[in-house]
Order: structure tokens, then sequence, then C-alpha cells
């Protein structure tokens, strides 16, 4: 007799949107096991079952609930039932947004791929409105879980050699589901190439009609019939908004501007607290023409799919004190979210993997205090440099502050801005609170240290940005008094006294290049005589 499971022994979590997908998701399951008591607080539904040895726990949005507040409000419950999850998956249907470079069918999966400085997602409808009408995305969002990105590297050449395993288990779950429904053609099976039809992006579906019949079919495009209905897998950037993208123009002008190949509406509400792998199998192409005629097939490839990702995996035996997104073990009351209010935005960033990698070189341990200067021309690209190393390695911290170091004003505007996050995310710490209504900067500064210096509080990272000194103003007493965690910072002149020194010096001629055409907006730009006199000062956009 097997024995009882406890909440403990669930290392994976795997959240999903519609009630269908949870239904894809009880059809990959190797076994189904027993429900669990759940806290009254904790209002999900909850599958358990296993894959491979990992023991799976598996929840759905409320029923006609959709959208990245939702699927924040599942995954804190799942986390705060099931403490000892690791791995996270989001895995369901999405909007597929076909091109000349990506030829995305209905049925096929997409998967999150982490790019530059992207986890593999992005939030279109989030950032700043520009002059020009244009949004400047800000925010950033954590890697899923190192252990799920070596796992992709694996099945993704796996299939560059044999078949994947993942169309196995399709055929196997619909040829058991045609036994099983002899009257009925089951939800899940595939709709065939006849009904994947793919419309020209200016041309509107018929508000009035339930399917395409009624629409005009030479807007169609026309596509090369694909020799197997196999689904195909793309990797790359899947983009969240909340709300359904059902407008192709907007989708193809998205797409060219940040190399979208999948919209969806979930994975913001999770990223940063539960992060996690988007799988998503393709059931539209993300403009009017919408209908449910792939979405069971959609939803099952995608399942299918997590199956043989999981597969990949060792199996796992949580261990004490383990929970997904710390990635280290660290006391949880020293946990700070990173926010995107205090710091300044990414937009573009390409190159400085030798730059990167000695950051990383110089502040590899936590036992003592490691401060790096990042120094050179002013626009040369040293805040972008310090933003990417923290979004590179956020899930080794368990605090991040950015520090305005321009001069005494900013630093103190800074200082208290750090106590308000504290505050915001432990207010228990209700001394803090005297403090930021009396703007006492001097007891921040000391309060500060002393959190700084706590035992066990030593995967805290500081930035001080543009820093320059002058007679009046000075970084050293602003420097915190501890020894332990780690120091960036960004000024034009080095000095060895601060810490370890790296230049920053322009970017090479192809990334000079790639960034220019990144800003503009234009992809023409290949005369290298032509374009060499700005590569001179190629600024990283932000300094």
């Amino acid at each position: 007799m097997a024995a009882l499971r406890t909440h403990d022994d669930y290392n994976i979590g795997w959240i999903c949107a519609l009630p269908l997908e949870m239904a894809a998701a009880k059809l990959v399951l190797d076994n189904i096991h027993p429900t669990l008591s759940q806290p009254p607080q904790d209002h999900n539904t909850y599958v358990l079952g296993d894959i491979n040895g990992h023991n799976v726990v598996v929840a759905c949005l409320p029923s006609g609930v959709y959208g990245t507040t939702a699927a924040a409000v599942v995954g804190s419950q799942m986390l705060s039932t099931y403490h000892r999850v690791r791995f996270g998956l989001l895995v369901g249907i999405g909007g597929g947004v076909p091109s000349a470079s990506v030829d995305i069918r209905l049925g096929d999966v997409v998967v999150s791929n982490p790019t530059g400085v992207l986890p593999g997602v992005v939030q279109y409808d989030f950032g700043k409105t520009m002059e020009s009408g244009r949004i400047e995305r800000i925010g950033s969002l954590n890697l899923p879980h190192p252990a799920l990105l070596t796992a992709l590297s694996d099945v993704r050449s796996d299939h560059m050699m044999t078949s994947p395993k993942f169309w196995k288990y399709v055929s196997e779950i619909l040829r058991s589901r045609e036994q099983d429904d002899d009257e009925e053609p089951s939800i899940f099976q595939y709709p065939g190439q006849e009904h994947d039809v793919l419309f020209r992006a200016n041309y509107r579906h018929l508000d009035s009609e339930p399917d395409c019949w009624s629409c005009d079919w030479s807007q169609a495009i026309g596509r090369r019939q694909r020799l197997s209905k196999s689904p195909k897998v793309h990797y790359g950037l899947i983009a969240f908004g909340n709300q359904v993208m059902k407008d192709g123009c907007t989708r193809d002008s998205l797409a060219r501007e940040l190399g979208i190949i999948c919209f969806e509406m979930e994975a913001a509400g999770l990223m940063n607290h539960f992060p996690c792998l988007v799988i998503r199998g393709i059931c539209d192409y993300a403009d009017s023409h919408k209908n449910k005629n792939w979405q069971g097939y959609a939803a099952l490839t995608a399942a299918a799919y997590a199956k043989e990702l999981l597969s990949a995996i060792s199996s796992i035996h949580p261990e004490p004190g383990t929970r997904m997104g710390s990635r280290v073990q660290v006391p949880e009351n020293f946990a700070v979210r990173f926010g995107s209010i205090d710091r300044p935005h990414m937009h573009f960033f390409v190159g400085r993997e030798q730059e990167l990698a000695e950051i990383n070189a110089n502040i590899q341990t936590y036992a003592c205090r490691k401060t790096v200067v990042l120094h050179g021309l002013g626009g040369i690209g040293k805040t972008q440099l310090a933003l990417a190393h923290t979004i590179h390695c956020l899930q080794f911290y368990t605090a991040v502050f950015w520090f305005d170091a321009t001069n005494v004003t900013t630093m103190g505007i800074s200082v208290m801005r750090m106590v308000g996050r504290v505050l915001l995310d432990h207010p228990s710490l209700t001394q803090l609170c005297a403090m930021l209504e009396k703007v006492d900067i001097d007891a921040a500064i000391t309060w500060a240290n002393r959190w700084l210096s706590s035992p066990g509080n030593d995967r805290w990272l500081l930035i001080y940005d543009n820093y320059e000194p002058t007679s009046e103003f000075s970084i050293r007493p602003w420097l915190p008094d501890v020894q332990q965690g780690h120091v960036l910072i960004t000024t034009r002149s080095a000095d060895p006294t601060l810490g370890h020194c790296i230049r920053v010096s322009k970017l090479e001629m192809d990334h000079s290049i790639r960034l220019l055409c990144e800003e503009s907006g234009r992809h023409d730009l290949t005369d290298r005589e032509i374009l060499r006199p700005s590569s001179i000062f190629p600024y990283d956009h932000t300094d």
C-alpha cells in the first residue's frame, strides 16, 4: 500500500486558465492522486498527480475569471498550501502570430524562451506612452527556474535528432478517447488542416457570425500545406496583457516591434512570485476570427509538451526549507520585491557579455561585501549594464534597491524609498512608519545599516547610479557600513578605493548596428561605412 502523500510531497506547480486546460492536464498525468485538505483561505480547486516521478499540483483559475490578477491569486494560494513547490508551469491555449519567418499553425506549441534581458514573456499594454504614441515598456519579470531552462535545452536538442515524445502522448490520448467516445467526437480531436485558415490582418470577422463560413475567403492567405499533421514547437517571446488580443493589425505591429510569436493573458500575474515557464497551444491567430474549434486540441498539445519537458528533469525530492521563487535558502523575512518605479527602464540591450561576466566573477561570494564600480563616458551604457546584471541575477537576491546617486537630495529620497519598500512587504515593522512620516533620513540610514547587516540577510544588491564626486558630495557616507551583500556603482571616473573597477567602453560594431536598428525600427541599415561614425559613441539608450 502506497504511503499517504502530504502537501510537502508536491514540487511542481501547474496553472491553467480554463477548465478545458485542466482537463487536458489530467489526461497527461501518469497517475491521479487523492485530494488533500486545504486551509479555508485557499479557494483553489486542485488536481494532484505525478509525471516521471514528479508530484504535480494542478490548479485552474475560477470559472469565467481571467487575466493577471486572477492568476496571481491562484499562484499565491497554491504556494501558501503547497510549500515545497519549486517549479512552475503555466500551460494552456494562446493566440499565435504567423509571419514569414515563423510558420505558426493552429495546434502548434509555443514555449516562452528567455531572450536578452527578457524572461521569455513581455507585457505589451504596460508602460509609458511617448510623444510618438509608442509605448515604452517598463518593469521586469523573473526568469523561470534554471532546472526548467536546462530541461528546455535538452528537449530542443532531442527534437533535432528524434521525433518529439509529446507527439506520441497526443496520439495515445486521442486513440484512447476515440474508444471511449464512440458516439460523440472528442473535444480534444484534431480538427484538420482544412479548418486552419489565416485571414489578412486588416480583414475583420463578421461579428454576427459564430464561425468563419460567411467570411470572404478571398481574404484568406495562401500557405503551403504541411505534409504532417503533427504539431511543431516554436520558442520565443510570449506577450501578455489584460485583454484578449483580437486585432490582426495590432498583433502584427506589436510582433514587429517586440518579436512576439504568441499572445496570452495570465503570465504577468505569476512570473515575479511564481516564476514559471509558459507553454501555449495555438488555438487562433490573435485576430477577430476566433472560434473554439481548435481549443481542445491546442490545450492537449500544450499539456503533452509540458509532460515531455517534465520527463526531461530528474525526479526531485523537496528539500526542507526550499520554496519556489527563493532560488536559494534565505530567510523569507528579508525578501523585498524588486519594483520598477524607482529604477530606469530597459527597452533594448545588446552585447556586453564580457562586462557581465566580469561583474559576476567579482561578486560571486556573499561571505563579505563586494563592490563593483562601472565607469566610462556619459551615455556609454553603464546604467543599462547594471540593470542587465540585476535582471540576469535577480533570482539570487532577496532584495534589490536602486539609488539615484546624483547628489545629497536624490540619495536622501532614494533611502526613504528603500524604507518604504521594506515596509510595504513587511508591514509588521511599524517603527518605520514614524520614520517615513517625519522624513527622518538620518534615522533611515541607521536603520538601513542595521537591517542590511542582520544575520542571514546577505543576499541583497544596492545600485548607486550616476555618481559623480564633487567637493560638496561624496558617496562614501551613503555606502552601508556592513560586511555582506553586493554593491554596484555607476560613475564616469574610476576609483579603485571604492571597489573593483570595470571600464565600460563603446559597443562593438555589430552590436552598435543592431542597437541602432532596434531603436529606429529600421532593419535595412546595413552599410557599415555609413554607420561607422555613429558607432564611435553608441549609447545604450539610457545612462
